[in-house]
């Protein structure tokens, strides 16, 4: 814009011209009090009379007159000007017939000088009359010039005032301070001069920015410095909504409004929003990772946006056996997860089945991080938004790699039940062989151990495991419900049982047996007057238990055999009733189940 004076060009932010000094906008506040002051600056000169000598008494404010006509005499003698006089000679008196200079007030005191001259020729009743008459004049004419001069002094103080106050409000190259450039900018923004108020907010900007970096450790003045950025940022961002700017610089500057105060919540949600309507899912998702779960205002105001992490059914922790990991999420979405350290978001594998943790140490290995399992998990919606990152830690520590076997490899005298540690969910598979040859390694298709009653399948019986008479190597594998398989377990087992009952006894035991049901007589015969006798036929083992094989012949005298009858007697248990009901079918022998058990 230019001037209106002197026509130079300036700045539409500028309030006066820096050339010559005119203003270039026209303020209210201003004009109004230059109005008033002009009015009744009027209104009091109006007021006086110079007929009535009241006048100057109505006046409510008193003056000392003689400070005024001391002064005002002294600028009527520096003021040497020529045409003193305003005009030409005049009759004042009819009377008199004399004439007198027409003279303006600001020229009182000369022409007071010139009238002195001329009434040294009166009479000198006529001189003190007429002394007294300019006494008076003089004297109300005093007075309305110090009234005149006091209320001028009043209006420059008052428009130097209402000046200041136009140039503390309006002119920029006054400001020098954060407060200063905000004042003006918010002044700007009520006035809706949007575009100069963002100039001007920007600049408070930079003060407050340089405030908050030159803060050092000193709390107080960097909490200021924060405060005033959260201040200025907020009125930014009033500009540029009400100047419909909604764009990546009005993203950007509210993300720095929530970095310095987390606890707007609205500027999260319009962040939030603009990320969701204009940019990628990632820009969305890196925005939502950075809200402090503890945070719960903000969490509860971005629940429209926030993705749930995914559930696991095994809390992070330390285990003592190997796992399987089930993970939940929200419906409509997937599970994305890794297991080798990675980020899940870039290097996941869908999630659609347990994840098999199988990394563990044994409880004397100091690798303890070998034994730890880091899983990370996200959930991703159906607009390819995620969640934060859920980390689960694992740390399996097992008593042994392989399954825990008693008792140990060794050399046995007595009946020993061999026993494994079978974690909940899982099962216990062996093989064995006789004497040095290795068996088989196990698999879900070997012989099932039998922990205890409640694993017994359906129609069975339980049945200890047993440690076997002689040499056997046996081999052990635990397999979860996930189907993970431990390392293989090795025993080899001597077990020699010594006999208690020895064969001669085992023999007697039968001949007491039938004399004592009268089968037999004391001279060893039965009723057919025939001869009875236990004869030892071989030793077996059935079940693990080692019996004699007694049968009671019956022959003739002349020695014919009539018939025979098979007896068992356990060689272990001394105290064991001669089993009398076994029988001998295809090849095996068959003991019923009530008299199986031995005295181990």
């Amino acid at each position: 814009m230019k001037c209106t004076n002197c026509g130079a060009e300036c700045k539409d932010t500028q309030t006066f011209c820096l050339n010559c000094g005119t203003p270039l906008h026209t303020d209210q506040k201003l004009n109004d009090i230059e109005a008033e002051l002009a009015n009744n600056v009027g209104a009091m000169l109006d007021a006086f009379d110079d007929d009535e000598e009241d006048d100057i008494e109505d006046f409510a404010v008193k003056f000392d007159e003689t400070v005024f006509e001391e002064e005002a005499l002294k600028v009527q003698k520096e003021l040497r000007v020529d045409n003193i006089y305003s005009g030409s000679r005049k009759s004042t008196s009819e009377e008199e017939g004399e004439d007198e200079w027409e003279y303006d007030e600001d020229k009182y005191f000369d022409d007071m000088q010139i009238e002195d001259v001329v009434e040294e020729d009166l009479p000198k009743s006529e001189k003190k009359e007429k002394k007294s008459e300019k006494n008076t004049k003089k004297k109300k004419k005093s007075k309305k010039k110090a009234v005149i001069i006091t209320v001028v002094v009043l209006i420059v103080l008052a428009i130097g005032i209402a000046g200041g106050i136009y140039i503390l409000d309006n002119v920029h190259f006054n400001l020098t301070s954060y407060e200063d450039y905000y004042r003006i900018a918010s002044k700007e923004y009520d006035k809706e001069d949007y575009s100069t108020a963002l100039k001007d907010a920007q600049s408070a900007l930079r003060k407050a920015q340089k405030a908050y970096e030159t803060a050092g450790d000193n709390e107080d003045k960097k909490e200021t410095a924060s405060k005033n950025l959260v201040q200025i940022r907020e009125l930014i961002n009033d500009i540029y909504e009400k100047t419909n700017r909604i764009d990546d610089t009005y993203a950007d500057n509210m993300l720095e409004i929530v970095k310095l105060d987390t606890s707007l919540s609205e500027y999260f949600v319009k962040l939030a929003k603009y990320y969701s309507d204009n940019k990628p899912p990632k820009v969305l998702t890196d925005f939502l990772r950075t809200v402090d779960d503890n945070n719960t205002a903000v969490q509860e105001a971005l629940k429209d946006y926030i993705i749930p992490v995914p559930a696991s059914d095994k809390e992070s922790g330390q285990y003592s056996a190997q796992f399987a990991v089930t993970l939940t999420c929200e419906e409509n979405s997937t599970i994305r997860y890794t297991i080798d350290g990675q980020n899940p978001s870039t290097h996941g594998i869908e999630y659609t089945e347990p994840i098999k943790i199988t990394a563990f140490r044994t409880a004397d290995d100091t690798d303890t991080e070998k034994g730890i399992t880091t899983l990370k998990a996200i959930t991703v919606n159906s607009n390819q938004v995620e969640s934060k990152i859920k980390e689960f830690h694992y740390e399996i520590v097992l008593a042994s790699a392989e399954p825990v076997v008693t008792p140990d490899s060794g050399y046995y005298t007595d009946y020993t039940e061999i026993k494994i540690d079978v974690p909940q969910g899982s099962k216990c598979y062996y093989t064995i062989a006789e004497g040095s040859v290795k068996p088989a390694d196990p698999n879900e298709n070997s012989e099932l151990y039998i922990a205890d009653e409640s694993q017994v399948p359906e129609g069975q019986k339980y049945k200890p495991l047993q440690m076997l008479r002689g040499t056997h190597i046996m081999k052990f594998v635990i397999i979860d419900e996930y189907g993970i398989a431990s390392d293989i377990a090795v025993r080899s087992y001597n077990l020699e049982i010594p006999r208690h009952v020895s064969l001669n006894e085992a023999q007697n035991r039968v001949n007491d047996m039938l004399l004592a049901e009268n089968i037999i007589n004391a001279e060893g015969k039965n009723a057919a007057n025939n001869i009875v006798k236990a004869e030892w036929d071989e030793t077996i083992i059935v079940d693990n238990n080692e019996y004699y094989v007694v049968y009671a012949v019956e022959r003739t005298e002349a020695g014919e055999e009539i018939s025979r009858t098979m007896y068992l007697v356990d060689s272990y248990d001394s105290a064991r009733n001669v089993i009398k009901e076994a029988k001998y079918e295809n090849g095996q022998y068959i003991i019923p189940e009530e008299t199986t058990e031995n005295g181990a």
